[in-house]
């Protein structure tokens, strides 16, 4: 690991001192997991308990020459971030499809409770589903608000998305709710296909966003950015990074996740032919997707066809 970020730091021409401290990072961690690092790199583990609290800054290490690529949260405070995280939420998600993992029936209380929208208290459509483990399908929005904590005009120049855990698409239960994913004009609307190998944000016409813009902050001033991941081939849990820039000083990573744990996102199973959700395992149809005034209602995957007289319980 020490030949790796000596590497990614030479790659990107990062000083000696940004070297040695990402390297004293990464042993503290060894250390803890009971490993002996070179004794340069040791350094006294008796950091205050007031001051362990976990921060979105990530040392990254990408090493493309390798291959290889890994990503570390270290958990310390920064109190020089210059990049403040305000709120990270959906956007426009009108009752989209979601998938759960394992195959699940739910019993006729649970159906009519979801049939009259009731959640749970203070549960919202999306929040039930997500407490339950369930995966968004085929795309999201994600609106993330950011503001400049720097006394100078800082830059963002770049966001990656950061994979994780890629398998093929979700097949347990299908929730089909035909729903579409809005937008608001005062956002800046960014593209990711998670599909791609390593993949980067592209503007509305699919050019490279970062390859000519900067996203640029002063002290107190807030931007947020929409966006917009679609996945057509695999299930994948992703992070963003951004790359802040701060005249004067090495670019900081900044990483944001879903309160702890990645973003999630599934391809859809569904194909084409005659029964064009029979890779699922369960499946309920409901809010555009059914019939009217149904509410929701369980599918036979291998016969249901999008046509509601195919609606048969298994």
């Amino acid at each position: 690991m020490e030949l790796l970020v000596v590497a990614y730091c030479k790659r990107h021409g990062l000083s000696g001192e940004t070297q040695d401290g990402l390297v004293v990072r990464w042993a503290d961690g060894y250390t803890v997991c009971g490993g002996r690092p070179r004794p340069k790199y040791r350094r006294s583990t008796g950091i205050p308990a007031a001051r362990r609290r976990r921060v979105r800054y990530v040392v990254g290490t990408v090493v493309v020459a390798l291959g290889a690529s890994a990503a570390y949260v270290f958990w310390e405070p920064d109190p020089e971030s210059p990049l403040s995280v305000d709120d990270v939420s959906s956007l426009g998600l009108s009752k989209g499809d979601y998938v759960f993992p394992s195959a699940m029936k739910l019993s006729s209380s649970q159906v009519e409770k979801l049939k009259n929208e009731d959640y749970g208290d203070g549960l919202k459509f999306d929040d039930w589903f997500r407490q339950n483990e369930g995966v968004p399908s085929h795309f999201r929005t994600i609106t993330l608000t950011v503001s400049g904590r720097s006394e100078k005009q800082l830059r963002i120049t770049n966001i990656d998305l950061l994979k994780e855990g890629c398998a093929p698409p979700l097949t347990g239960t299908l929730f089909l709710n035909g729903g579409t994913n809005g937008g608001e004009e005062k956002t800046r609307t960014l593209f990711f296909n998670l599909d791609d190998r390593l993949p980067e944000p592209t503007d509305e016409n699919g050019e490279p966003y970062f390859a000519r813009k900067s996203i640029t902050l002063k002290n107190g001033e807030s931007e947020t950015i929409a966006a917009f991941v679609s996945a057509n081939e695999r299930s994948c849990g992703f992070t963003f990074r951004f790359t802040v820039v701060v005249p004067g000083h090495d670019p900081v990573k900044l990483e944001i996740d879903d309160n702890g744990k990645p973003f999630r996102l599934t391809a859809s199973a569904s194909g084409p032919g005659e029964h064009p959700y029979d890779r699922y395992r369960a499946m309920y149809v409901g809010g555009v997707a059914a019939p009217v005034g149904a509410g929701i209602v369980p599918a036979d995957p291998s016969t249901y066809d999008g046509n509601p007289q195919s609606l048969v319980s298994p």
